[in-house]
């Protein structure tokens, strides 16, 4: 009877072990889904104090943020890259390969918003789906469904809102 429950403990702690690898799948598996749209929507903020650093030694924004970004914010080793790497490199837009790297390297995938999203694109396809069959047995011509809303076509990035100023102590 023993050797009966120690065999039960050991097959619920292999569930465990499996159920863990399943998320750790899942969280790779949901950002692969995403489009490059939708994985600029979990790229985190860029730290406000480190971008001010790098803007006053005379960086591009933008570049200072892809600097950022591809070295887990780190002041220093983004200064080393944006002196070190080549024009072609720091002026060149972010891949999504890149991108996805950013996000699982902070923390991966938002979940609630993944959900938003996924339940976005299942909203628009049935409209789709819908007013292409409200269409074909109408003979009138419909417009299209709106499509989901989509991030400003110039923001490659999230930053950080700048801070507001300090209070100041009016004297009376």
């Amino acid at each position: 009877d023993v050797n009966e429950e120690e065999s039960d403990d050991d097959e619920e702690e292999g569930e465990g072990e499996e159920e863990e690898e399943v998320v750790v799948e899942s969280s790779a598996a949901m950002l692969h889904r995403l489009t490059s749209d939708e994985v600029l929507a979990h790229v985190p903020r860029v730290p406000q104090g480190a971008l001010d650093t790098l803007l006053s030694m005379g960086f591009a924004l933008g570049r200072c943020v892809k600097a950022l970004l591809l070295h887990g914010f780190d002041v220093m080793r983004s200064i080393n890259w944006l002196m070190e790497a080549s024009e072609e490199r720091q002026s060149a837009a972010l891949t999504l390969d890149e991108l996805r790297s950013i996000v699982q390297a902070n923390g991966g995938v938002n979940e609630p918003l993944y959900h938003e999203q996924m339940a976005a694109r299942r909203e628009a396809a049935l409209s789709s789906s819908s007013s292409s069959a409200s269409s074909a047995s109408s003979s009138r011509v419909d417009a299209p469904p709106p499509r989901p809303p989509s991030p400003a076509p110039s923001a490659h990035v999230a930053v950080a809102e700048p801070r507001p100023p300090d209070p100041i102590d009016i004297p009376r």
